[in-house]
């Protein structure tokens, strides 16, 4: 089980989100995770790639 996220998201944005999700008959809960996953890790890499020079 995993912690709550909550956070201000703009009313036009969110409604095309939902219906994105209803057209790709996704979850909320998984999709934003794996974008939370992808940021992390193209944040993870770029911040290793600017050290390293």
């Amino acid at each position: 089980m995993g912690n709550l996220f909550s956070c201000h998201i703009d009313e036009g944005i969110l409604e095309k989100f939902n219906l994105a999700l209803m057209l790709n008959k996704k979850e909320t809960t998984k999709v934003i995770e794996r974008y939370m996953v992808q940021y992390i890790s193209t944040s993870f890499s770029k911040t290793s790639q600017e050290y390293k020079h």
